[in-house]
């Protein structure tokens, strides 16, 4: 197979080269910068970044891509988009598919330009970091530079973020709501939103910050803290940037005013609002990415591929174009996948089935998933912050309050956290397991820690081939480990009932906790078959 990527980028897109790989390298010289003995600028900040991103990119080499696999040849183009195929004029809609194979403009560096039509095209280009038009104006005229996380970890192309940073020089004032002037003697960097890429940058900068605590501060503005996910993931979270100096903002920014002012909006009493006015120097935007960017300049019309904001409209079990049958889209590119499960191991998933999908007859395919039901979202700060399956609310919606058991357990206190208390703050690590009630069917994991990333990969094991807690507390974990922290509670919740104490007793005792189970369950039905039926036994309100 050919691959075709624009010369003026890298292969392995944004994870390489502006998003995974260098932000967990911006992280590590940050953890480092905790050191006493360490003394990093900004600069080696940077120039460290590079240096992994180009290791990185050497294991990633295009030669090197069709040395270890003879049968890929890779393109590096300045440009390609579809263009009109002289064979049909078929345009895309969701109700009609066009038949005809797409045509692909390719023009090289040297300016050559080539047209190749193909049985498959697997469209993988990736998303953007969102930057509202409406924004830029009026941070223009108020002199308040805009960075997206591109320009931090992607120094190369613009060096403006870092140039700020290194900068200390300030001049300004900030503006209370109560209309109270205070100046400030620090340069603040606002960051706009709340997610894991807010949260990672923010505690990554703060702490590169603290050699220099007097002229500078961030201040992150957001309605709340990862919204998506739990409140003890949220709370930790918040906790966490605070200890590092950041204070948040639980608001909207609405308008940026012309002497480098925000006007933000925040809940107010009886659904009220009310506004605040906060002054700054330059802008870091994390509100999202998205794939429109990227696919606008494929001129997907062209092929009849219908796409939208959300991607690549497609067959969520095949990952197909709905109008456009020799394309496929994977990734950030595949409306079919959610935005919070748009990851880079989503991304090679969902690659791999796509090419897939489209040599293997359908028959062999029956049955297999494109796009994985349980990815897990990890937000890498200092501890770790880490989801994977159901959450509170997904489970009371699927589930209701008294479907499903939870539990709850905080390191501090443990031997583990007793062994570390003064190598880190131990009171922020906690691990929450939800799992089917009756069954015990795993169904989730919040949890907060130096290796929650590693616990998440391991209870997805647990989801996606639908084992329960007894299973993980049947599996001995290392001591002190923090996987032993899992296994605690995994025991806790084995153990909660009578058939679960029957089921230690050994295998016979295991046979007949699944009949009384069992038992158990179809009582449950009866009662609620019962309570829904009338003494004159018609169905209706219970007398």
């Amino acid at each position: 197979g050919n691959q075709y990527y624009p010369s003026h980028h890298n292969v392995g897109g944004d994870c390489t080269n502006s998003a995974c790989v260098p932000s967990k390298a911006l992280r590590s010289i940050a953890q480092q910068q905790q050191s006493t003995i360490s003394t990093f600028s900004p600069t080696t900040a940077r120039d460290y970044i590079q240096q992994t991103v180009q290791r990185v990119r050497r294991r990633e080499d295009p030669q090197d891509i069709e040395q270890r696999n003879s049968n890929v040849t890779v393109h590096l183009v300045q440009s390609c988009q579809f263009v009109e195929s002289p064979s049909s004029s078929t345009t895309a809609t969701k109700k009609k598919k066009t038949k005809a194979p797409p045509t692909l403009q390719l023009i090289y560096p040297n300016q050559t330009t080539v047209t190749l039509q193909a049985n498959t095209f697997i469209i993988a280009t990736g998303a953007s970091p969102i930057l509202p038009n409406e924004w830029k104006q009026p941070a223009s005229q108020a002199g308040i530079p805009l960075f997206t996380y591109r320009s931090v970890l992607r120094p190369e192309w613009n060096a403006d973020f870092w140039s700020w940073f290194h900068n200390s020089h300030t001049t300004t004032t900030t503006y209370e709501g109560d209309g109270n002037d205070e100046p400030l003697t620090r340069k603040t960097l606002a960051i706009v939103g709340g997610g894991a890429t807010a949260c990672e940058l923010g505690q990554a900068l703060a702490r590169l910050m603290k050699q220099q605590q007097r002229q500078k501060r961030i201040v992150l503005i957001a309605p709340q803290l990862l919204p998506n996910e739990d409140d003890t993931l949220s709370k930790a979270a918040k906790e966490m940037l605070i200890s590092e100096g950041i204070e948040h903002i639980a608001g909207r920014l609405e308008d940026i005013l012309p002497d480098k002012r925000l006007l933000i909006s925040k809940p107010g009493e009886e659904n009220s609002t009310t506004m605040t006015i906060h002054a700054v120097d330059a802008l870091m935007v994390c509100i999202g990415r998205s794939p429109k960017e990227s696919l606008k300049s494929l001129n997907l019309s062209a092929a009849g591929v219908a796409w939208s904001e959300r991607g690549v409209s497609v067959n969520p079990h095949t990952l197909q174009s709905q109008t456009q049958p020799s394309c496929y889209a994977v990734g950030d590119c595949a409306d079919a996948i959610s935005p919070r499960h748009r990851t880079a191991s989503q991304a090679a998933w969902t690659g791999f089935h796509a090419i897939r999908n489209s040599v293997v007859p359908w028959i062999l395919r029956v049955g297999s998933r494109s796009v994985h039901p349980c990815v897990p979202r990890v937000i890498y700060t200092d501890p770790e912050l880490a989801c994977v399956g159901l959450t509170h609310s997904e489970c009371d919606a699927a589930y209701g309050n008294d479907g499903y058991d939870s539990v709850l357990l905080y390191e501090d206190g443990s031997d583990r956290a007793d062994m570390e208390r003064t190598a880190r703050k131990t009171s922020l690590s906690f691990l929450e397991l939800r799992a089917k009630k009756g069954g015990g069917r795993v169904l989730g994991l919040t949890c907060c820690g130096p290796a929650a990333a590693e616990l998440a990969n391991s209870v997805g094991i647990a989801i996606t081939n639908q084992l329960t807690a007894r299973d993980i507390a049947r599996s001995v974990h290392s001591y002190p480990s923090y996987g032993y922290l899992l296994h605690r509670v995994a025991l806790s919740m084995a153990l909660s009932d009578i058939w679960g104490l029957l089921e230690a007793c050994g295998p016979v005792g295991t046979f007949l906790a699944r009949i009384g189970r069992r038992m158990q369950a179809l009582g449950g039905i009866f009662a609620k078959l019962l309570g829904a039926v009338r003494f004159d036994g018609r169905v209706g309100r219970s007398s």
